[in-house]
């Protein structure tokens, strides 16, 4: 019963948390900016697939700002997060592997960025890959040790793993 109630939490405040990535986000140097606003609306208006698309055409305009990457991988996790609450498990799967992929860009653009080990360690967590969620969060921590949103999440996959 004490394991089900600390997932619950841990799911919970991860979802609170993962909304500060797009709500967050700037804009894109170059011909990004303007996607990049408009994902961040339609994000905020939880029209998170066609956030995840304004996103890719500030990818499109911008390929090697690590951003817009940061941005499509939280539309795509939040979009998985509606579609596992709608019953649509394969559709929440797609996005979670489209989120990994972007975030995993994100950190091949941006590599001594911790946020980009730290939201991919989100998606694995939601995942329930602990394991490899514990790599990033440790790998963020390694780069900013003093990120608290990276110790909470890491002790969260640590409460998954039961090593707590």
């Amino acid at each position: 019963m004490l394991n089900k109630q600390l997932h619950t939490v841990a799911v919970v405040s991860i979802l609170c948390c993962a909304a500060v990535q797009v709500d967050g986000a700037k804009p894109a140097k170059g011909g990004g900016g303007n996607h990049i606003q408009r994902g961040i609306q339609l994000a905020q208006e939880k029209h998170f697939d066609a956030a995840a698309d304004e996103f890719g055409k500030a990818i499109k305009d911008s390929p090697n700002d690590p951003r817009g990457y940061a941005n499509r991988g939280t539309a795509y996790r939040q979009g998985a997060r509606t579609a596992i609450a709608a019953g649509d498990s394969e559709g929440a799967s797609t996005r979670y592997q489209s989120a990994l992929a972007d975030f995993a860009k994100y950190i091949e653009l941006s590599p001594k960025d911790a946020s980009g080990y730290e939201e991919h360690g989100q998606t694995l967590s939601e995942l329930k890959q602990y394991d490899a969620a514990l790599a990033d969060f440790n790998k963020a921590l390694e780069l900013k040790p003093d990120d608290l949103n990276a110790i909470k999440f890491r002790g969260f996959a640590e409460i998954g793993l039961n090593q707590w």
